[in-house]
């Protein structure tokens, strides 16, 4: 049984769900069951099972069905992605171990970000590879709407238990990867994003997607662990200087957190496709936008911002 097989149940499937009609939905489900047992890629084959086990599981949450049969088809779709659902899942397992949101080089992260995005009470605002949405909550007390995405389950379920505490009711989630994520033109205010996007090998076509998305103004805000270059590291070194109380506990910090993480958490890391942060706003302006650069008191860490200028 070949994949473009089961893709055509799988929208089919997704059109059944979409117009909540019962019969198809169990029609389609049941097919693409017995469709995926016949698929020779075994590997494949086990990653689109477990999504089908979750929709049977959730058959009375329309909104969670939906999700894991996109994330079927993106699967089908983008042989590369199956792979780094797989990531996702295992990363995410260890990812929630840590305790690095409160640490001073982290925070330092979401607070430049946070600055740099402005949100303000009615704009909506983006948060691509939201995790356990930490930095999604922090904008949704500003903004009017935020939205997380992230291929990880596990991760944006540690969300959906953190909002669902504090009681957060303007926070939606995009189980899907970063690469086929898409929403309309010129209606987003902002598009964050914090140590997520280095998975992106093409970060150009993601840059032109996000440029489409913002509003005149809108901006791109960028956290990121860099490739390490020579005039960057200069520029941190004389901000260090400046601020050697800061650049202290930033590096306490960060050291706390190499040892609190795990093995399994480097081990698990999905890949990397790194830039420094002069490339990365070179990417950004070849977009459309114009950029600027926030230094980290590390040199392997920044803030790149993106602004959109035109219509």
């Amino acid at each position: 049984m070949n994949k473009e097989t089961i893709k055509q149940q799988a929208l089919k499937l997704d059109a059944a769900l979409k117009t909540n009609n019962k019969r198809k939905t169990t029609l389609w489900l049941n097919k693409l069951i017995a469709t995926n047992d016949q698929l020779k890629d075994k590997r494949l084959s086990a990653q689109i099972g477990s999504q089908l086990t979750k929709i049977k599981e959730n058959l009375d949450n329309k909104k969670i069905c939906i999700e894991y049969t996109g994330l079927i088809i993106t699967m089908l779709t983008y042989s590369e992605i199956a792979e780094q659902v797989e990531y996702g899942r295992e990363f995410g397992e260890h990812y929630t171990e840590q305790s690095r949101n409160d640490m001073f080089w982290y925070t330092w992260m979401h607070d430049t970000i946070i600055r740099n995005a402005n949100p303000k009470k009615g704009d909506t605002i983006v948060d691509i590879g939201c995790g356990n949405a930490a930095l999604s909550i922090k904008l949704a007390k500003k903004a009017k709407k935020v939205i997380g995405v992230d291929l990880s389950e596990e991760m944006i379920n540690e969300g959906r238990k953190a909002i669902s505490k504090l009681r957060i009711k303007n926070i939606s989630f995009k189980l899907t990867p970063i690469e086929v994520v898409n929403f309309k033109k010129n209606s987003v205010d902002a598009v964050t994003t914090n140590l997520a996007i280095d998975h992106v090998k093409d970060k150009l076509a993601m840059a032109k997607k996000v440029y489409k998305w913002l509003k005149p103004g809108g901006k791109f805000v960028i956290g990121l662990a860099f490739k390490v270059e020579q005039r960057f590291k200069e520029i941190v070194e004389r901000k260090r200087k400046r601020y050697p109380h800061l650049a202290k506990k930033t590096e306490d910090s960060f050291a706390e957190h190499v040892k609190q993480a795990s093995g399994a958490y480097y081990e698990k890391q999905p890949i990397e496709f790194k830039v420094s942060p002069h490339e990365l706003a070179a990417i950004l302006q070849k977009a459309g936008f114009k950029t600027r650069i926030v230094p980290h008191y590390l040199p392997w860490f920044s803030v790149v911002v993106g602004q959109k200028i035109t219509s």
